[in-house]
């Protein structure tokens, strides 16, 4: 039987191994963050657009609401890094410049 490699956190900067399984709809919703909901979301209809057998109708829905799901991912993308760089400090103001 192979050993299993030990698990442990991840330290800060570090990105999480590229082989972890990424969260189902449902883990996501269950124990997860909005953020984490939509990347799921956005895996599953990825798959089902995948597809060969997909109809025009659902394939457009799809493709649309995907295209939704990017977007709202990367507002929270952005709205966390605005959160994470800290106050912004006083600049000095000419008003005669103006």
């Amino acid at each position: 039987m192979a050993s299993k490699t030990p698990l442990r956190a991840v330290r800060p900067g570090e990105s999480p191994p590229k082989h972890a399984r990424p969260m189902t709809v449902t883990e996501a919703v269950e124990r997860g963050t909005i953020r984490d909901q939509f990347v799921a979301m956005r895996a599953r209809i990825a798959t089902a657009i995948d597809d060969p057998n997909i109809r025009g109708a659902d394939l457009a829905a799809l493709t649309r609401r995907l295209h939704e799901l990017g977007r709202e991912v990367i507002l929270l993308d952005a709205a966390g890094e605005e959160q994470d760089s800290g106050p912004i400090p006083d600049e000095a103001f000419d008003a005669s410049a103006i």
